[in-house]
């Protein structure tokens, strides 16, 4: 599945829903090791605003899809927070998640949450995805980082019993 955008140009429907479940997931990542569901309502409460100043949870409003998606990648990474940093930890070579910009640690984990979930995303669109939102809200080389870490994992992923 690609990204599919609105006649603005913005993204809508799984895009979306991925884009906001970052969002959601940087937030998680400053509240620490306490973070439960209530910090994901808080996260919806004061949803952030788009390029044009447009409310990312009012977007959502218009589009039960991509509220639905973010919806379930925030609740599967809050279950499993430590289980996905110990996969990426695993595959990420000479990089502890502590060490990693913000960005890119976040746009892995919602990658790695949707990789793991039952989503049935295509491992290449979960890479250039991935790629999009690192080349999007990271530093130059985040785009380069995130693909070598989500191909290191998505194989892994691939080569597991049942995938």
């Amino acid at each position: 599945m690609s990204a599919s955008r609105d006649a603005g140009g913005a993204a809508s429907g799984r895009a979306l829903g991925r884009e906001i479940a970052f969002l959601g997931a940087c937030h998680l990542d400053q509240v620490g090791a306490g973070r439960r569901e209530s910090d994901v309502a808080e996260f919806w409460e004061q949803a952030p605003a788009d390029e044009v100043g447009e409310s990312f949870a009012r977007r959502l409003d218009n589009d039960p899809t991509a509220r639905a998606f973010a919806d379930a990648l925030l609740e599967g990474l809050l279950a499993q927070w430590a289980e996905v940093d110990a996969a990426l930890e695993g595959v990420s070579e000479r990089w502890r998640l502590a060490r990693m910009d913000q960005v890119d640690r976040n746009v892995l984990r919602i990658a790695c949450t949707e990789s793991r979930g039952k989503f049935g995303t295509p491992a290449s669109v979960i890479a250039a995805e991935s790629v999009k939102l690192a080349g999007r809200y990271g530093a130059e080389r985040s785009g380069k980082f995130v693909n070598g870490i989500v191909a290191a994992f998505v194989g892994d992923a691939n080569d597991a019993p049942g995938a």
